[in-house]
């Protein structure tokens, strides 16, 4: 499962976990039962596309808020608490045991659509902050959030015409259906365009702007920790990517130390060759390797990457080697 996936449903679970707390604390406050009676007549005396035009602005800032990085976090747990405490109000009043209400509002067809959203905004605010790399991600999934509270919002409205709002349920299936393949399709496309330059093509075009090979072997390290990460998500294609750019930064690491050219595709064989005089294995793996990348891109070429990666490293660290 990607990160950015284990940090929605992490919000997720501890949303409705503040929801139900809170709302299940009685709480009695006349202020704010009247402020919400109010609220409720004022959306209740427009039209359809009144109420749909009232209830998504809102949720829409709230989600807002919510994607901005680490800002977003503490106001989702308060703004989470504060609809618990509502709920809470409203439930006392009326002699109602909160956490039912809490659980029978949960059960709404236009809960199960909202509240993702919400969990979605601050998991993708989040992720921008622990793989800033991968920001564009996150405005992508961004995305995703209007939309679906633009549904739930429809949704919602819509209960106000209906004696079983239950029945909205037909709509609300479809509708998270088509978020969670809506999701799905960014997320590929966000790999997309995550993926390294150099994995674009079949060798790294390099320029000589970097003197000093240590900075391309930190580039390498960077790809590989990358590559690493991605692997342990799940996520094999950009973790293949990450491996297989890593190796190029390596190469021209060792290019770069030995003195030699590594800007065109033949300075690349050149290096490999070179390396080969020390450790013979390697071309063979890497011709292996790089046929494997820009045909089948076969997950057990990690196996592949790892092992080449290895030798590379060795070769890197010999002092022993020459052109």
């Amino acid at each position: 499962m990607r990160l950015l996936s284990k940090l929605i449903l992490i919000y997720l679970v501890i949303e409705l976990a503040i929801f139900l707390g809170v709302s299940a604390v009685p709480s009695n406050s006349p202020s704010t039962f009247q402020q919400y009676n109010s609220l409720e007549s004022s959306v209740q005396n427009t039209t359809y596309l009144g109420k749909v035009l009232t209830i998504f602005p809102h949720n829409l800032l709230i989600a807002t808020i919510d994607f901005i990085p680490i800002i977003g976090i503490a106001f989702f747990g308060m703004s989470i608490a504060d609809t618990g405490y509502v709920v809470s109000v409203v439930s006392t009043h009326y002699g109602i045991p909160g956490i039912l209400a809490g659980i029978s509002l949960l059960l709404l067809p236009h809960s199960a659509v909202e509240l993702p959203s919400y969990a979605i905004a601050v998991g993708a605010g989040t992720y921008m902050v622990i793989r800033w790399r991968d920001w564009k991600r996150s405005l992508l999934t961004y995305i995703v959030v209007p939309v679906e509270l633009f549904f739930a919002a429809l949704i919602e409205s819509s209960l106000f015409y209906l004696p079983d709002p239950f029945i909205m349920w037909l709509a609300s299936i479809p509708v998270l259906i088509g978020i969670y393949f809506l999701y799905q399709k960014i997320q590929k496309y966000a790999d997309k365009i995550s993926m390294p330059a150099s994995t674009q093509v079949g060798y790294w075009d390099f320029g000589r702007s970097q003197p000093y090979y240590n900075q391309f072997y930190s580039l390498y390290k960077e790809s590989w920790n990358r590559g690493a990460a991605y692997e342990a998500e799940g996520q094999i294609q950009p973790a293949i990517d990450s491996y297989w750019s890593g190796i190029l930064y390596l190469l021209d690491a060792i290019a770069v130390k030995l003195g030699l050219p590594y800007i065109s595709k033949e300075d690349l064989y050149r290096v490999v060759q070179v390396v080969s005089n020390y450790y013979p294995n390697v071309s063979t793996l890497f011709n292996k390797v790089q046929a494997d990348f820009q045909v089948s891109r076969d997950p057990l070429i990690i196996s592949d990457l790892k092992s080449l990666a290895m030798m590379l490293e060795n070769a890197y660290f010999n002092p022993t080697i020459r052109p």
